[in-house]
């Protein structure tokens, strides 16, 4: 069987489908919202379900007699009707698999996209009881994914290796196979299907095995760096004293979910402390040391103007920030020289809680990238504290009483002052991403010259939401070196010790197009 549906919608099936599952909970708040989304789910199916045996009409009919039936329940009584008959309809399969484009490959994104391709696959095997899912169009640059059904997390851990095939099991266990690409993806797909469908106890690393030996000519060495971006620590304050702890357990947590196999950078874009006193320094210390225990490659962070000013924004106290571990120099550089971390100092000269980078320090990081032979052709990826342009305010974020009161005007208080030539800078060293903190808030965005620019709220939740829940940010962005393709994941905890499994975690997925390389 196949049914085409989008991203969200996969997801969300997919907790149906799972026996004795339970669908994302409703609130009360929520009922009409995700009525509404069972609805449009609903219209899918009457249009895009293929049985793979024939008797299209007989099955369109029962989808809708089901459509009917929930509608005209209505309401939660409804949805939990349709809910129930799709279970019974759908449910029971040993497998279900998930098509993925690339979002990049617009040709071979074309191709997995298109409906004749579920027809030919769920032909392989038309009495096979699994269940074949494809995407109704690629990915875009930019996707919000809500609830997410553990298993995407296997996909999501590796968006540089799409396009592919996502497959899970009833029991739990689930794998992503890599399709190469366009010259023999219909092959690849032939051989997965087949195999799923003549196997009577399915292994899925056994199958995985199997695939990779078949189409081992046709494999890339995949050079992957995974940076844990934390930010606004602020150590010292109530925030941090409660959740450290728990934030330390989230990174050891993200290690295990992406891969131990996988290079890992740890990079914080600066307040670690709330102010620079010496109680936080030394707390600070234990931080980053048990963070660094972690990982095999060094840590990395830059200043935030807490670490410099008392407060955020009087008078400076450079003796304490001097004296913060894992400064180091302005360039690091990782995996040979092929990827380089550029820090950048934006407090100095700041004004008040303003960012400043400067001429001269812009010369003297190019200076230093010139000089290094081998950084010519690295991968550059800056970090900044500072916003260097605009931040969105999400609905749940509660504005201090002071940004209210400032309005418009609050924006030019705490953003880089020089963000227009710090943006040509990088824009010109063909930088790959740019990530900073400071604003407190996750944030997704682009230059002018398409530079993707991520932002990472407080790590430890050091933010006033509207419904008084933490929010916990981490950003993982990833690079692979070999393709050299980015792509960049942002995650908040919003139940406080929830874990990232079981907890309801929004995820917003970047899959930019190819950055440039350094001239």
């Amino acid at each position: 069987m196949g049914l085409r549906i989008n991203l969200q919608h996969a997801s969300w099936l997919a907790h149906i489908l799972k026996p004795s599952g339970s669908v994302p909970p409703l609130k009360p708040d929520r009922d009409w919202e995700q009525t509404e989304v069972f609805n449009q789910f609903l219209e899918q199916f009457e249009h895009d379900f293929y049985s793979g045996i024939g008797y299209e009409r007989l099955w369109r009919e029962e989808v809708r007699r089901l459509a009917e039936t929930v509608r005209s329940a209505g309401g939660p009584k409804g949805f939990s009707e349709g809910v129930r008959r799709i279970r019974h309809f759908l449910g029971d399969r040993p497998w279900t698999a998930l098509l993925l484009p690339s979002g990049r490959d617009e040709e071979l994104d074309e191709r997995l996209c298109d409906p004749r391709l579920l027809r030919e696959v769920c032909r392989i095997r038309p009495d096979d009881p699994g269940l074949i899912l494809q995407l109704q169009e690629p990915p875009r640059d930019i996707l919000v994914l809500n609830d997410l059904f553990p298993a995407f997390k296997t996909a999501l851990a590796s968006p540089n290796e799409w396009p592919g095939v996502l497959v899970w099991l009833n029991s739990g266990d689930s794998r992503f196979f890599t399709l190469k690409g366009i010259a023999g993806f219909h092959e690849e797909l032939r051989w997965l299907f087949s195999h799923l469908a003549a196997s009577r106890s399915i292994d899925l690393e056994e199958l995985g095995i199997l695939y990779g030996t078949a189409f081992a000519s046709k494999s890339e060495r995949v050079d992957e760096v995974t940076i844990i971006h934390l930010s606004d620590v602020h150590i010292g304050c109530k925030q941090a004293s409660l959740r450290v702890p728990r934030l330390t357990q989230l990174v050891r947590n993200i290690i295990q979910e992406v891969g131990e196999n996988r290079r890992f950078v740890i990079a914080i874009s600066g307040d670690l402390m709330d102010s620079p006193e010496e109680r936080n320094l030394n707390e600070v210390r234990v931080f980053l040391d048990s963070l660094a225990n972690l990982v095999d490659e060094p840590l990395i962070t830059c200043l935030g103007n807490h670490d410099v000013r008392k407060d955020g924004y009087l008078s400076e106290d450079l003796k304490m920030t001097m004296r913060i571990p894992s400064l180091g120099d302005s360039v690091r550089e990782f995996c040979d020289g092929r990827l380089a971390i550029v820090s950048f100092n934006s407090v100095i000269k700041g004004k008040l809680a303003r960012g400043f980078v400067g001429e001269q320090q812009m010369a003297d990081i190019a200076n230093q990238l010139d000089r290094n032979r081998r950084l010519q052709s690295a991968r550059l990826i800056g970090m900044v504290h500072h916003h260097p342009i605009p931040v969105a305010v999400p609905k749940w974020y509660a504005q201090p009483f002071y940004e209210k009161w400032l309005g418009g005007a609050f924006e030019k208080t705490d953003a880089l002052e020089d963000a227009d030539g710090f943006v040509s800078f990088v824009e010109t060293r063909g930088f790959g991403c740019i990530i900073h903190g400071h604003k407190h808030i996750p944030h997704i965005g682009k230059s002018i010259g398409g530079v993707p620019i991520y932002g990472c709220g407080s790590s430890v939740g050091k933010v006033d939401t509207v419904d008084k829940r933490p929010y916990m940010s981490v950003n993982l962005i990833n690079y692979d070196l070999i393709k050299n393709q980015l792509s960049a994941r942002l995650l908040a905890e919003r139940v406080a010790g929830g874990g990232l499994v079981e907890d309801r975690r929004t995820e917003i997925l970047s899959i930019p197009r190819q950055p440039k390389r350094i001239r």
